[in-house]
C-alpha cells in the first residue's frame, strides 16, 4: 500500500510540473587548480658538489696535543623533495674509530640561511649550525657548552672541486680565539667522467661522375 501511495505521489508530482519550464541545472563548479609542488631553489644547487661518496683523510689537532690522523667514509645523498642533503659518515681508523654520524644540511627559506643538524655516536646531543657562503666557502657557525664552558664552533667547507672538498672545524672556548681541531679532506669515489666531445658529422660521399 505504501509503495502504491509513493508511486501515486510521484505521478501527481510529475503531472504538476509537466507544464512548467525545465529548470536550469547549475553547472558543476570547476575543480580547483592543483597547487604546484615547491621546488628546490638555487641555494640547493650550490650544494650539489657535496653529493656522492667520498674517502676521507682525517686530521685531528688541538692546543698542546700532537696531531693525529684517521680515515673515514662519507656518503651524501638528496633528502625528500631535494630540499636537503643527507650525510652518513663512518670513521674507519684513528682516534675516533667506529664513530658513526648523520647530518642534514639544507636551505631554510623562512630563516634565509643554511642550516645543518648533526648527531653522532660520540655524544648524546644534537648540534645545530647556521651559515652562508663567504666567497667560495660555505661557513656554518654554532654555539653550545662543553664541560660547563661556553663554546663557539665554526665549520668551513672549502676547496670545492669536482674531485672533492675539505671540511675544517674550529672551536673557541670561553670567548678565546678560534683554534682548528679537525680537518676532513674528502676525495670523491667514482668521480663522474667529463662528457665526451660530440662526434663530427660524417662527410658526405662524393657523387659518382656520369659519362
Amino acid at each position: 500500500m505504501r509503495r502504491a501511495l509513493v508511486s501515486l505521489f510521484a505521478v501527481s508530482t510529475l503531472s504538476l510540473f509537466a507544464q512548467a519550464p525545465a529548470a536550469q541545472v547549475p553547472a558543476a563548479p570547476a575543480a580547483p587548480a592543483k597547487a604546484e609542488a615547491p621546488k628546490p631553489g638555487p641555494e640547493m644547487d650550490r650544494l650539489k658538489p657535496f653529493l656522492g661518496s667520498f674517502r676521507v683523510d682525517e686530521h685531528f689537532s688541538g692546543p698542546g696535543a700532537p696531531s693525529v690522523t684517521g680515515a673515514g667514509f662519507s656518503r651524501v645523498s638528496l633528502g625528500p623533495g631535494g630540499f636537503t642533503l643527507l650525510i652518513d659518515y663512518t670513521t674507519l681508523s684513528g682516534p675516533a674509530h667506529g664513530m658513526k654520524g648523520h647530518g642534514v644540511l639544507g636551505w631554510d627559506a623562512g630563516a634565509n640561511t643554511y642550516k645543518q643538524a648533526w648527531v653522532d655516536s660520540m655524544a648524546p646531543s644534537i648540534e645545530v649550525t647556521t651559515g652562508t657562503w663567504v666567497g667560495d666557502n660555505l661557513v656554518l657557525n654554532g654555539s653550545g657548552t662543553l664541560n660547563g664552558k661556553a663554546i663557539q664552533s665554526r665549520t668551513t667547507l672549502s676547496a670545492i672541486t669536482a674531485d672533492g672538498f675539505t671540511v675544517t672545524g674550529e672551536v673557541s672556548m670561553d670567548g678565546g680565539p678560534m683554534q682548528k681541531v679537525i680537518e676532513l679532506v674528502h676525495h670523491r669515489i667514482g668521480a663522474p667522467a667529463a662528457p665526451a666531445p660530440a662526434a663530427a658529422p660524417a662527410a658526405a660521399a662524393p657523387t659518382p661522375a656520369t659519362k
